[in-house]
């Protein structure tokens, strides 16, 4: 027993010094702790230049996301009209009952108040689903029907829809013959109010205390407001706001205001590039000073004494210390920072474990908003051939340059992830909650993406090429995130077994089958 117990008190001192590097350690940690806190409670005044940064820093954040959010909504409704121009049959102008019927097997479901055509004189040919109240006749008096004749998408002055007054937002695009000539316009025409389009109340925009403004500079017109009566009125009077009076001469930024009262006002403009508008996000916040007591004088004292004490034994733990600090860091593994443990070490990409954590953000969001997630699973076609025939170094270099081309068509409000070998997954959040215009904002990502891998590689000095097979799947808040992930998968097999190079829309449990394949 008692060899027992010298043995134990012989490896007790060995082990330790540890117990005077653990006393050393957790009494300095302990008063620098407290120091440190007693500091911050009783003499650190935030300093105001470093919260409005911050404050600043979020609302052109905030800003620039709603835009962004605007821009894709217009730029989708641009794309799929122009689709429809390029393929609507010319000779059908002649038959107005052939043309409508054309347009009723056309996708339109983001089209809330209608379609029509209309002659190169203005003149309505064929109105489709008149629930906008339009009369058909001449409309060669409304500007972006002109600047449409003209040759571009032209993005219309939103008005009133008549009778019933509803705030609607038209959008032409040209119809062309094989010469180039413009032979009608196709024009669309959408609810601002419709759900998930330009509506900017607060829930919408995730944030109850800023005030947002959506603004045509050149129709002097708030478009839209997180103030419902606002909505179609004109802007405030000239210098009666001065952030808003530069936005309007073309100033794009951030401004920060400090009120009498203390409070500060942080306006952040964004602009929204598909029609010349712009976004103003404003909110007003408070920096308070925490206050002071006739106790200063004493408590600085005591963390001063306590901050000496600290830092003296410390200083005469400094050998073990030092040697403890120097022994950890070797043990210390490249393995367990973040960036290793979330992300792909070749393409820098975010790996399958930070994929899933999205996903089922990205699903309990859906779960409260009702929206739509898309599920990109991308695999490039006959890679395995090429790794083989230009060896590993150059497979890795295809797949950089491939994850850097993605990367780059990509919205930032999205997440692309390398999954595993030349697999890789774009995350779609915050889709329409109706299936068709998921579908074709998920479609039209899948496109882009067959579009950035096509391309010509220059590997080891030679030209290759490579193409791909997208699976797209579309759940919603209450789809599994596994079932959503296997119905991507399949998906991409499809795609893959009838020649690749192309994307399929799979079937979950939310939406109908679609057996139709696009290629690319």
């Amino acid at each position: 027993m008692i060899a027992d117990m010298t043995i134990a008190g012989l490896a007790i001192h060995r082990v330790f010094p540890s117990l005077r590097i653990a006393r050393g350690i957790g009494l300095g940690a302990l008063v620098l702790l407290v120091c440190t806190v007693l500091w911050i409670f009783l003499f650190q005044t935030p300093a105001p230049s470093n919260t409005h940064t911050v404050l600043a820093a979020q609302q052109t954040a905030l800003a620039n996301y709603v835009a962004r959010d605007i821009d894709y909504k217009l730029a989708e409704r641009s794309g799929l009209l122009t689709q429809m121009a390029s393929r609507m049959p010319l000779a059908l102008l002649d038959h107005p009952a052939q043309l409508r019927r054309w347009l009723l097997e056309q996708p339109h479901s983001l089209f809330t108040r209608g379609i029509a055509v209309t002659d190169s004189s203005g003149r309505t040919v064929a109105p489709y689903l008149q629930r906008s109240g339009h009369a058909p006749g001449h409309q060669a008096d409304n500007d972006f029907l002109r600047s449409a004749l003209s040759g571009p998408v032209s993005i219309g002055r939103p008005t009133r829809s008549l009778p019933a007054g509803e705030p609607v937002l038209p959008i032409a695009v040209p119809v062309k013959d094989a010469h180039g000539h413009v032979r009608a316009v196709l024009v669309g025409t959408t609810a601002l109010h419709a759900p998930g389009f330009l509506s900017l109340t607060p829930q919408s925009a995730n944030d109850e205390s800023t005030d947002f403004w959506l603004v045509s500079p050149r129709d002097r017109l708030l478009l839209a407001s997180t103030t419902a009566q606002q909505v179609l009125q004109p802007t405030p009077s000239a210098g009666s706001d001065a952030v808003l009076d530069r936005a309007l001469d073309g100033f794009r930024g951030t401004e920060v205001h400090t009120k009498p009262d203390a409070t500060v006002e942080i306006t952040a403009i964004a602009p929204v590039p598909a029609a010349g508008w712009f976004v103003l996000a404003r909110h007003t916040a408070t920096v308070s000073r925490p206050p002071t007591s006739w106790a200063t004088g004493i408590t600085a004292g005591v963390v001063v004494a306590l901050l000496l004490a600290g830092v003296g034994y410390v200083f005469f733990q400094r050998r073990t210390l030092v040697f403890t600090m120097r022994s950890w860091r070797k043990r210390r593994s490249p393995s367990t920072l973040p960036n290793a443990a979330y992300h792909d070490p070749l393409t820098g990409l975010p790996n399958t474990g930070l994929l899933a954590d999205r996903l089922a953000q990205a699903l309990a969001r859906a779960q409260r908003s009702g929206a739509r997630v898309g599920l990109l699973h991308i695999n490039l076609d006959q890679f395995g051939a090429l790794n083989e025939r230009m060896g590993v170094d150059a497979g890795d270099t295809a797949l950089t340059e491939i994850a850097r081309r993605l990367a780059a068509i990509v919205r930032e409000t999205d997440t692309l992830a390398r999954l595993d070998g030349d697999a890789f997954a774009v995350l779609l959040g915050e889709l329409d909650n109706a299936f068709e215009p998921a579908k074709i904002a998920a479609c039209a990502v899948a496109a882009k993406c067959l579009d950035a891998v096509a391309p010509t590689l220059l590997l080891n000095a030679e030209p290759c090429q490579l193409k791909a097979s997208v699976g797209i799947a579309l759940g919603a808040g209450h789809t599994e995130a596994d079932a959503l992930q296997s119905a991507a998968t399949r998906a991409m097999y499809h795609a893959k077994q009838v020649g690749g190079d192309r994307y399929f829309v799979a079937a979950t449990d939310t939406m109908p089958a679609n057996p139709a394949m696009a290629s690319a």
